[in-house]
């Protein structure tokens, strides 16, 4: 589990939340953000379920799933899991990379909480192991965790 960021003495912290206008274009790209990170998540989800699988199976242990791992993984097998069903055209360069690599960071984290649930490492309720996610059912949402986002005097 990572450690939480504490910022240096006298530094303050500030959140922004904007309201979007997007036009009919922008809310088509984002509708499709949302749902390639679903499917991210619901690859890596897929990944997690095969490595414990074949655990079970065989009883050969491999690496724990994490971030980095998965995100290989992820990279390596994009062309083949990112293909449009009816032209086979590979769709994952029209999306941001923040997407993919927050739905297999979403998937790895759902887990290790599932796990620290089972070893009662952590408060409150059991928390289940997590489940697929659906277009309607799931909460869309994505997030972008790279780059400089910043407010200057000329803008």
């Amino acid at each position: 589990m990572p450690r939480r960021y504490c910022p240096p003495e006298g530094h303050v912290i500030q959140a922004f939340t904007f309201a979007l206008d997007p036009t009919d274009d922008q809310s088509v790209q984002i509708a499709r953000f949302f749902g390639a990170r679903r499917k991210a998540f619901n690859w890596t989800l897929g990944q997690i379920k095969a490595d414990l699988e074949h655990y079970r199976e065989t009883g050969e242990s491999s690496t724990p799933p994490s971030f980095y791992s998965l995100r290989k993984r992820w990279n390596a097998q994009k062309d083949t899991v990112c293909v449009n069903g009816t032209t086979g055209e590979v769709w994952w360069p029209e999306v941001s990379k923040e997407v993919f690599a927050d739905g297999v960071r979403g998937a790895t984290d759902a887990y290790w909480r599932w796990q620290q649930s089972r070893a009662v490492k952590i408060k409150g309720r059991k928390v289940g192991f997590p489940r697929f996610k659906k277009r309607g059912k799931d909460r869309d949402r994505f997030s972008f965790t790279t780059g400089t986002m910043r407010l200057d005097a000329d803008r």
